[in-house]
Parts: C-alpha cells; structure tokens; sequence
C-alpha cells in the first residue's frame, strides 16, 4: 500500500506549473494556490488584471488535487438548519451560491478545455437502519416545495440500484450531484492561469501583509512584491502567517482516503450499479464513489483530527468499506492518503 495520493500519482502536476519567480509589483497577489485562488485568478485575469499566486507549498497540493471529487449542492449542516439559525434570507443566499457552485465548475471544465473526466451520474445519501428512510422523505419534501429540486427516494426494495449491498436501508438520489477527477481539475485551472499570463509563485510562504498607501506590500522569503489588492485563499491551510486573526477564525480538519486496485467493470458494477457518487448519511460520515478506472474509494475519518498515522486511517477504512460490501474483503488496497 502506497501512502500518496492516487489522483495525483495518476495525473501527476504538469512540470511547468508553479517555476515563476516573483514579481516586484501586480494588480492583484492570491496567497493560497488551490481551487479558490486559482479560480479568483482565472477571473481577475480575465478582467483585465496582473495576478501573482503564492502558495507555501506546490500549486494545488493540498486538498484541491486530492479530495474525493464529489461536486452537489447543498451544505453539510444543510439549509435546514442554516435557516432556523440565520433566517431564510441568508439560506436561500446560501442554497443558490451552492447550486451555483456546481454550474461554475462545468463551466471551468468546458471554457478552458479540462478534460476532469466527469461523471454526471448524480449523487446519493445512502441511510443505515430503518430510520433514515423517513428522514430521507422529509428532506426531499422540503427540498422540492423549497427550491424545485426532485430528489428521489428509493426504500429497501430499490437501494440496489444506488449500492450492491444488503448493508444500506435506503437512498436519497439528487441527480445534480456528479464526480470529477480532482488532480485534473484543478491542475487544468493552473494550467489556464499559466496560459493567460498569471504568475504561479511555489513554495513561498507569505508571512506578512502590510497596508501602504494604495495598496499592499507583501513579505516572502524570496522578496517583497506590491499589489493594490490581496485575496487570501488558504483555506484549511490557514497558519498565523500571514494574518494571525484569520487563524482564529479557521478550524482544520481532517480527512483520509483509500483506493483499491481496479476491479473488473463488472464487479465495479454491482458494487456502485449507477455509477452515482455516495455518503452514509451520519455525522462522521463515510464518502464513496467509482473512479474512471474502476477503482473503489471510500474516505472518512475516526475523529477531526489533520495527520493521523496513515496506516490506522487506512486500517479503519478499509474494515468499514468491507462491512459495507463484503465481495471487496479479498481486495487490494493500493493508496491511502489524507
């Protein structure tokens, strides 16, 4: 078993992606070099503007290239109880953005020519006893005279359709939800900003952020650079550096995943029939899907804790995946990662 990210072992980053040096001034400096950066950079460049991406470690090397590549609408608490917290206004502020989230990465897809081998077979909430089912039925109720959606539920008698197993009760199938290969998503998204003249700075830190007159001077181990303006993408990634009150406001939390070998398309096949991407409807939930060459992935964690001992995480998913579907026990698990 190979500790490291099968997405990115099997598209690796192109060589050319992350080798500029940095600049002494542009209109704009993107710290944080992930789907939010690069992203907001595609767009500030297309407007007419200098970026400059600075990530303190490789372009897209941290969750963008190697999370599940599981895209829907919807938040994890859900709108739900977003409403009952915030009022509707800002969860249907919230539901659209989601929804919008969603178009914006076919859009990305499709106007810079990535090929992130998407998989447009919907998205489904896999329930675990007999409960969830009517949990199930008020979610779609609410969804459909909420926001129009059509989410199906489908009981005992037909969750063979979503999953090849007697291990799940039930099934919520939202048909906006799809699957991408993460690596080549967001590898296609720097390989655009390259294309189009934005600057992508690797394994330079930002540590400082300063206001000076009309703009900002950013502080790199590799030098200062000016801008007028600074996005700070770090997501998860968020460190004291360079804004100490942002890392107040983050908390990081982690995820693992295992792959196993590629499976006969059969077999792949009555394991996810639909070829839809899945999760266990709990709070540590687990994550499930097909990847385009057949391989089965579940991702999860024991508790929310980043950096966990590989082997223990690996030892943990693998023993869930089998419990949900037994015909994978004489399987090979061929990556792990978090």
């Amino acid at each position: 078993m190979i500790e490291a990210p099968f997405w990115v072992e099997d598209f690796p980053r192109p060589s050319h992606i992350g080798q500029d040096q940095l600049p002494s001034e542009a209109d704009y400096v993107v710290v944080g070099a992930g789907l939010t950066g690069l992203s907001a950079a595609l767009r500030l460049i297309e407007a007419g503007q200098s970026v400059v991406l600075l990530d303190r470690g490789e372009i897209a090397g941290g969750a963008s290239s190697i999370n599940g590549g599981m895209v829907s609408p919807d938040v994890k608490a859900g709108i739900r109880a977003v409403e009952s917290s915030y009022g509707p206004a800002i969860a249907d502020e919230i539901w659209r953005a989601s929804v919008r989230s969603i178009e914006i990465v076919l859009e990305l897809c499709d106007r810079h020519g990535i090929d992130a081998q998407t998989n447009r077979n919907g998205l489904a909430a896999l329930g675990l006893d007999s409960r969830d089912i009517e949990k199930f039925r008020k979610t779609a109720d609410f969804y459909r005279q909420r926001y129009g959606v059509e989410w199906e539920v489908l009981g005992h008698d037909r969750v063979g359709e979503i999953a090849g197993s007697d291990s799940f009760s039930s099934a919520m199938y939202e048909p906006e939800g799809f699957g991408i290969h993460p690596a080549r998503f967001v590898f296609g998204l720097a390989t655009a900003v390259k294309d189009k003249g934005g600057l992508l700075v690797a394994r330079t830190p930002a540590t400082s952020i300063v206001k000076n007159g009309n703009g900002f001077e950013i502080t790199t181990p590799s030098g200062r650079t000016r801008s007028g303006n600074v996005i700070v993408a770090t997501n998860g990634y968020t460190t004291g550096e360079p804004i100490p009150e942002l890392r107040k406001k983050v908390v990081s939390i982690g995820s693992y995943i295992i792959v196993t070998e590629p499976l006969p398309e059969a077999e792949a096949s009555a394991v996810f029939p639909k070829n839809a991407m899945t999760y266990t409807k709990r709070r540590l939930l687990h994550y499930m899907r097909r990847t385009p060459d057949n391989r089965i992935l579940i991702g999860g964690r024991r508790n929310l804790k980043t950096g966990l001992p590989l082997a223990g995480s690996a030892a943990d998913l693998r023993s869930a995946l089998v419990r949900y579907f037994p015909r994978l026990a004489d399987r090979e698990v061929t990556h792990v990662w978090g």
